[in-house]
């Protein structure tokens, strides 16, 4: 919203580093309370220096660097609920030695479309890597986590209206229709896998 603040920071508890979040719906005047995003072990893990990116309807996207690995990696989170909670980390690079990954920089586009960048220097360099994600799972048109029958009526809303959203395009056919719509609902109901 048009008040609202998100900070992302690393904090040192206990010679630790973690991640915490907290927001402002008015204008940095109060703060919710903080609450840690990165899930690793609270005495053996180190993350830092995070990125945040907050998308038009409200989630919130946190990338930062985490030694929870034994190296220096590239983890991300996301929340769906205003900062209340977070989900379980991801971690982005795919290096498997003890190269260093730093300094991520999040950006987010439409659907849920996440770019995280970082320097890495896997190759005995710092390079910049960058990964994609999409942080939303298709066929979730209301973008609540879940798929169920709602998310099939949307689909269904959308083919007679004759609009597109890749998100509810189940057999990537370039339209929507109500076979999406169904193969939506049959995955709400654990009958197939998107």
């Amino acid at each position: 919203g048009e008040n609202e603040v998100y900070i992302a920071w690393r904090l040192d508890r206990d010679h630790n580093n973690h991640v915490y979040f907290t927001r402002s719906t008015d204008s940095g005047a109060s703060f919710s309370t903080r609450i840690r995003v990165n899930d690793g072990a609270y005495s053996t893990t180190d993350a830092y220096l995070p990125s945040i990116a907050v998308d038009d309807r409200g989630v919130i996207y946190i990338a930062w660097a985490d030694t929870r690995d034994g190296d220096r990696d590239i983890y991300f989170d996301k929340s769906t609920d205003n900062g209340s909670s977070f989900g379980v980390d991801i971690r982005i690079d795919n290096t498997t030695d003890l190269s260093y990954q730093t300094d991520p920089s999040i950006a987010v586009g439409d659907h849920e479309r996440v770019a995280i960048a970082w320097e890495d220097d896997r190759n005995g360099n710092y390079d910049i890597y960058c990964a994609g994600i999409t942080a939303t799972t298709a066929g979730d048109l209301d973008r609540d986590g879940q798929l169920t029958h709602v998310d099939a009526t949307i689909a269904l809303q959308m083919a007679v209206r004759g609009e597109y959203d890749d998100l509810a395009d189940m057999d990537h056919d370039g339209r929507i229709t109500s076979l999406d719509a169904t193969m939506i609902l049959q995955a709400a109901a654990l009958k197939i896998e998107l």
